[in-house]
């Protein structure tokens, strides 16, 4: 029986022989991942402590000296610990229109690409058994990261899954993101409502925190510690009987009392270099012939753009031939299948024989092209991409399809607004009865241009055009809701979007999903429109 008394201290090289240990084919350890946003911040996502920092001084900027001194003092602000401060100084920073916040949040996490700790951890979610990734932060890089290297979308749990039975799943790489509102201004808003479904939820997370922690030994990167609800998680999972849990920091000596605290003898504190770096020494102890360069083995100035095209284009081009390949025998296989039934000689039980015959392996090798068009689009760089684009379009410029894909990276990919509103409405004035491409159109206009007048028409029109479309009814619902305070009328196209989906979950739990993240569900069905054209092949 162990004598500890207190959690281990061990350094990123221990803590990776420990992981490759658990890769034999006998071991039965597995490991969860707990993202907190220090684990983003590589890809460009600020950290709640840069945030606050930032937040902060732009309120020193804006206000007088007495001001600003009559406000910390009111306040009991201190500047050496401005991230206890949090929601004061969110509250002052946007108290003439608090929901400016949401899209300064949102907007950062809706640009964010993907940076090398977190391509890795993709790589590790899909070929290893340690497959359960749980995020504390309101960004898609996870589920970005596993489309661009394995070309899969993870199960997400959800309430109605028992913890138990998704925990078992080994199809798919498994993500959980722990609930929060969908920004902190939320709490500029004083509402009892929200407050007890925070509650409930938060509830939620925690008995399925422990349900993990008796299957997982979690693995806690990018987490500062200074987040109460981390806090009285860690207190929830201190009170049971569970795995060792490993909580990574870069260094030991900022872990906060609150923190170590909750922390058992059993435990171990893992001091990294980064997460980039954790990932990377762990991604080559298991895969030597992985193609990094020899000079990345100190692990300074990682470089993504090298990964990127060292690693995910080797990826695509390896599906490419492959499928053309593909191609190519069922190309053959299509002209013999003509000339047989072109041929008078053959009977009519010889030709039904042949037509059966392809038949489903041509919808195999199709589906297979399909996903290598989304893998070889996610793989590859933005200058590539553009002058594809640029081809098609000089080839064919009146091409409904070649308009608005190029509209969609434009915004995506370069935050190029007004020249991507060009090619919309082109692309409208080519197909002016297409719901879709109005719809994507007007997300544009009240996401990123604010023309908000410009983007209620189109999602009038888009509606009118496709009155049960289930996407343009919660993206108009959405933008009622949020922009226009038409509540009512945004609760007519939330019914319709409902009943179009035929879903068999009563009305009141579909709306308080959608109300639960307005933002993640916006994304989805914006998402879900761009996928119908973005799949579509450029015509030249």
């Amino acid at each position: 029986m162990s004598d500890r008394t207190k959690p281990i201290v061990i350094n990123q090289k221990r803590f990776v022989r420990l992981f490759k240990d658990t890769l034999v084919e006998e071991s039965t350890m597995r490991f969860s991942f707990i993202l907190g946003a220090g684990a983003s911040r590589s890809s460009g996502i600020q950290t709640q402590s840069d945030l606050i920092l930032r937040f902060f001084n732009e309120i020193t900027e804006d206000l007088e000296a007495d001001q600003l001194q009559r406000w910390l003092t009111t306040t009991g602000i201190n500047k050496a610990n401005l991230c206890s401060h949090y929601q004061q100084i969110i509250k002052k920073r946007f108290e003439f229109e608090p929901e400016i916040c949401d899209k300064v949040l949102y907007q950062q996490a809706a640009h964010a690409t993907p940076g090398l700790g977190y391509l890795i951890l993709a790589q590790i979610l899909d070929r290893t058994s340690h497959n359960l990734a749980i995020t504390c932060n309101n960004d898609y890089l996870i589920e970005d990261a596993l489309f661009s290297v394995a070309n899969k979308a993870p199960m997400f749990w959800r309430t109605s899954l028992d913890s138990n039975e998704f925990i078992q799943q080994k199809i798919r790489p498994l993500v959980h993101r722990l609930y929060s509102p969908s920004s902190e201004s939320k709490v500029c808003v004083p509402n009892d409502n929200l407050a007890t479904d925070n509650n409930a939820q938060e509830a939620k997370d925690i008995n399925f925190l422990k349900t993990i922690s008796g299957h997982f030994r979690s693995i806690f990167i990018g987490h500062s510690g200074n987040q109460s609800k981390m806090t009285h998680y860690l207190s929830e999972l201190s009170s049971i009987e569970r795995r060792p849990l490993f909580w990574c920091s870069r260094n030991v000596d900022d872990i906060p009392d609150s923190i170590l605290e909750h922390l058992m003898p059993q435990d171990y504190i893992v001091e990294i270099e980064g997460f980039d770096q954790l990932m990377l020494q762990i991604i080559e102890s298991f895969s030597p012939t992985n193609n990094l360069p020899k000079n990345m083995e100190k692990h300074e100035n990682i470089s993504l753009k090298y990964f990127r095209k060292h690693s995910l284009i080797d990826i695509a081009k390896e599906k490419a031939a492959h499928y053309k390949k593909l191609l190519n025998e069922f190309e053959v296989e299509l002209d013999n299948h003509e000339k047989a039934v072109s041929t008078p000689h053959k009977t009519n039980e010889t030709i039904k024989s042949e037509e059966e015959k392809p038949a489903q392996d041509q919808i195999d090798d199709m589906q297979q092209i399909n996903d290598f068009m989304s893998a070889i689009t996610e793989s590859t760089t933005d200058e590539e991409g553009e002058e594809a684009y640029k081809h098609a379009l000089k080839k064919n410029p009146l091409n409904t399809t070649n308009n608005v894909k190029y509209a969609i990276f434009l915004e995506k990919y370069q935050s190029a607004y007004s020249k991507s509103a060009e090619y919309y409405k082109t692309a409208i004035r080519c197909d002016p009865d297409n719901e879709k491409i109005k719809a994507l159109y007007a997300y544009l206009l009240n996401q990123y241009i604010q023309d908000y007048d410009e983007a209620e028409k189109l999602y009038n029109d888009a509606y009118e055009l496709a009155p049960e479309n289930i996407e343009i009814n919660i993206l108009y619902g959405i933008f009622l809701h949020n922009v226009r305070k038409k509540y009512m009328a945004a609760e007519k196209n939330f019914k319709i979007a409902h009943r179009a989906a035929a879903n068999d979950i009563d009305y009141t739990d579909f709306v308080k999903d959608i109300r639960m993240d307005y933002q993640t569900t916006e994304a989805f069905y914006i998402k879900t429109l761009e996928e119908s054209f973005t799949e579509l092949p450029l015509t030249a």
